[in-house]
């Protein structure tokens, strides 16, 4: 009632909050302020008003400072400001929340929540408040307690066993404005065991020359769903697929090493096998190929050459018969008629010298 009267002509202010925290948690005996900004500069009087108890402050600047907030503080705060003669409206409420303890710290775990037995793992609180003190409790049971001067610690299982299996959580406390304050529990991290045994390989070869592999990964046992994977020697996932029994990967970068792998799922977790066996196969020699293809064409080429020399040798050995020849027939001669002949042949000698 002895304020004065609202004018419209006055611009609508607005609150900001600052405290010393980088995510503005406000806790419970810490400093902050509200700043009240507007253009207007004739500005007198400044109001601030705690929505939650209905107390308001009155002053001549504009940045109000609250030491030792309480969780009375928590909620919603307005300003507005006044000159000589009307006031503007209320700012729009900045809500704040006062802690009494620390927020929750992150819990995390490497390499993942399923586990076979043996091997090693590591459990990871983190936060944002530092100089702190980590608790690490399993079943509500404290395995570790440890001052980090960063905001996080580890604690590492190696070769894990049945009895390290089961729930792990963080706390974290420090001391501020003189006393010590504890963080809300993290989310609670359930480490399980499965054993699942690693998968068989086979390999087969395309019978072109395109350099393709087909890569066959068969699980053991029986499951209504499978995730394979084919996993390069720095366990970089190649490929990935589904089945029930059997998965086939094509490849064709054959200079690598691959394993092969397969997961199941267990609640919101995966469980994943043991590595299969290595598989390299190296670059395959397209050469050496060529070189036994004409190997095999030259000896089925002198095999074929010694079967035909063969039969020309067998012809050639066979003599031809002689032929059937008749009688030889001798022509008796009397003496008279040899002369005759004798006399008939002088003529045609003597043609001859005449010629």
């Amino acid at each position: 009632m002895n304020h004065p009267a609202l004018s419209e002509h006055l611009p609508k202010p607005s609150v900001s909050l600052f405290t010393s925290d980088p995510d503005d948690v406000i806790m419970e005996g810490d400093t902050i302020s509200f700043l009240c900004e507007t253009p207007y500069r004739n500005a007198k009087t400044f109001f601030f008003t705690c929505l939650k108890t209905n107390v308001t402050r009155e002053q001549s600047q504009s940045k109000f400072t609250i030491n030792e907030v309480t969780q009375n503080h928590s909620g919603g705060h307005t300003c507005k400001y006044c000159d000589q003669s009307s006031c503007s409206e209320p700012s729009d409420p900045e809500h704040i929340y006062v802690r009494d303890t620390l927020p929750e710290p992150i819990i995390s775990v490497k390499p993942r929540r399923i586990v076979h037995s043996g091997d090693s793992i590591t459990i990871t609180c983190s936060a944002s408040d530092e100089d702190i003190i980590f608790m690490l409790y399993k079943d509500y049971k404290l395995v570790k307690e440890a001052a980090a001067s960063s905001n996080t610690t580890s604690y590492e299982i190696q070769s894990i066993r049945k009895e390290n299996a089961g729930q792990y959580m963080c706390w974290y406390k420090k001391t501020k404005n003189n006393r010590v304050i504890q963080s809300q529990p993290s989310d609670p991290l359930m480490i399980r065991i499965k054993d699942l045994p690693k998968p068989s390989v086979s390999l087969e070869f395309a019978n072109s020359d395109n350099g393709n592999v087909s890569i066959h990964c068969t699980a053991p046992g029986t499951y209504s769903r499978l995730w394979f994977q084919l996993m390069r020697e720095n366990k970089m996932v190649e490929q990935e697929t589904v089945g029930t029994k059997e998965a086939t990967f094509t490849i064709r970068d054959l200079n690598e090493k691959y394993y092969c792998i397969y997961r199941i799922r267990l609640g919101t977790d995966f469980a994943y096998s043991e590595l299969s066996d290595m598989i390299f196969l190296g670059k395959r020699d397209h050469t050496t190929g060529n070189i036994i293809r004409l190997i095999l064409s030259a000896i089925l080429l002198i095999a074929t050459g010694l079967i035909l020399l063969n039969h020309i040798s067998e012809y050639q050995n066979l003599e031809d018969l002689p032929p059937d020849l008749p009688s030889a027939r001798v022509l008796f001669v009397t003496q008279s008629e040899e002369t005759e002949v004798q006399i008939q042949q002088e003529p045609a000698e003597e043609n001859e010298y005449k010629d």
